[in-house]
């Protein structure tokens, strides 16, 4: 099968548009089988539609679009700390039941020798399980005040600090050594691994005869792919 995987489009945050990445999604959808959406795709932390109800309603929405417009692709969605929201997860888990082309992983999914998952949960919690997602949002979307700021200081590159901390080789390390504590779970059967969260792009990065990319995040000029798969 042949698909993409993306993740980090932080949809609703005030550096991000739902109409530019919709089209440009689009785009690659018309030819794909599978299209995995691999965390971070929405913000309710920073999401400026003043409530998480309402965001989590054009979220669907959005969602809902895309599975009736391209019935024949199979979608994965696979939650990030940005869109884990308690209430986002409980209504993602009724939205399923009415899309048999759809499926929603809490951290993480196998399909063939791809691995994918967003990476926040090895990457912030050390020592902590990548096949357990133990934290949720749970409170409202920062004020207007912060947002703004924190808008502010991408739009000065201020968020650029982090690619260049967590290079290809510390961040696929990082998720390298979550894989081996879970051999038993993986065996050898992993080949490629796709995970976003840090922001910082790359491709093909090898450890230990296993494959590491990452697709970046689409914030203010951060180098992001849409990346291919074969599963």
């Amino acid at each position: 099968m042949k698909g993409f995987v993306v993740s980090d489009l932080h949809l609703f945050s005030r550096w991000s548009s739902l109409e530019k990445n919709d089209e440009i999604i689009r785009s690659y959808l018309k030819t794909s089988d599978i299209f995995v959406f691999n965390g971070d795709i929405f913000d309710f932390k920073w999401t400026i539609h003043g409530s998480i109800k309402s965001s989590i309603e054009i979220a669907l929405n959005w969602l809902s679009q895309l599975c009736n417009d391209f019935p024949d692709c199979r979608f994965v969605f696979i939650f990030g700390n940005h869109d884990s929201h308690k209430e986002f997860v409980s209504a993602i888990s009724d939205f399923v039941k009415n899309k048999k082309n759809f499926e929603y992983h809490l951290a993480y999914v196998q399909i063939g020798s791809n691995l994918f998952l967003h990476g926040d949960i090895p990457i912030m919690i050390k020592g902590s399980s990548l096949l357990k997602r133990e934290r949720f949002l749970t409170k409202k979307p920062k004020n207007i005040f912060i947002s703004y700021l924190y808008y502010f200081l991408i739009s000065m590159r201020a968020h650029n600090f982090i690619s260049f901390y967590f290079t290809p080789e510390r961040s696929a390390r990082i998720i390298h050594n979550a894989i081996i504590k879970e051999k038993k779970k993986f065996e050898d059967s992993i080949k490629d691994v796709y995970f976003g969260h840090t922001h910082a792009a790359f491709e093909a990065f090898i450890i230990g005869g296993i494959c590491y990319h990452n697709s970046g995040a689409l914030i203010n000029k951060q180098k992001f792919s849409i990346l291919p798969v074969s599963c």
